[in-house]
């Protein structure tokens, strides 16, 4: 495991062998970071002193590893609850199975040509899968509401989306992971974005559309710099 520092936010991360002299984005800045080789391994280990009798340890790292992280960072930042002037889809590698936007219906799924509410279609909920969380992040300017980003989350791949009739927020809990959306999940969301906003929302977003439209299906996703919105 090599263990570094974010240069941008000095957030500690690992990341697993295999990924030395790989750049991603630091799940807690965005700032993109080289994943250094890893280190020498030293003869012996450091240990912490014990009481009397007892064998001595092995110092324990400042933080735990999070086995479940796809792309070998440690760290993910959850939101508490979904953003209620933001929309949310989940989507698996092609295609959106569940929708959220503030209106009163909830969590809703996929249903033929339309969505129906999650909560009297538990039916139609698939149990395992591999999922994708998306928020098109929506913030208030003194020209108005304007989308300033698009971010990505895994989800866990057993009955995350069971959770979707319980309640808006449930579906936080079971993110595991920065996400990454391939070339069918951009075209998905850059075709929600315009269906979805007014064009005065999302026109100035050039930083958003241009990954949306790039090739980078690594990147957990992008917020617009205050220098261009």
């Amino acid at each position: 495991m090599i263990r570094f520092e974010c240069p941008g936010c000095k957030k500690h991360l690992n990341a697993k062998d295999a990924l030395a002299g790989q750049q991603r984005k630091c799940p807690n800045c965005g700032a993109a970071v080289t994943i250094p080789a890893p280190e020498t391994p030293t003869a012996e280990a450091p240990t912490t002193e014990a009481p009397a009798g007892e064998a001595p340890t092995t110092e324990a790292p400042a933080v735990e590893v999070n086995p479940g992280t796809e792309q070998g960072l440690l760290h993910v930042d959850v939101p508490e609850r979904l953003d209620r002037r933001c929309q949310y889809v989940i989507c698996d590698k092609s295609k959106i199975i569940a929708a959220w936007q503030n209106d009163g219906n909830g969590w809703t799924v996929k249903m033929g040509s339309g969505f129906r509410p999650a909560r009297r279609n538990q039916g139609e909920i698939p149990t395992q899968g591999n999922f994708t969380l998306i928020e098109m992040t929506i913030s208030m300017t003194d020209d108005g509401l304007r989308l300033k980003g698009v971010q990505s989350y895994k989800l866990t791949p057993h009955y995350a989306l069971v959770t979707l009739e319980r309640g808006d927020d449930y579906i936080l809990r079971k993110i595991i992971a920065p996400g990454s959306l391939n070339r069918e999940q951009k075209n998905i969301v850059r075709t929600r974005i315009r269906e979805q906003f007014m064009a005065q929302v999302w026109q100035d977003a050039t930083e958003v559309f241009a990954y949306l439209t790039n090739g980078d299906f690594h990147s957990q996703g992008v917020t617009t710099s205050p220098a261009a919105g």
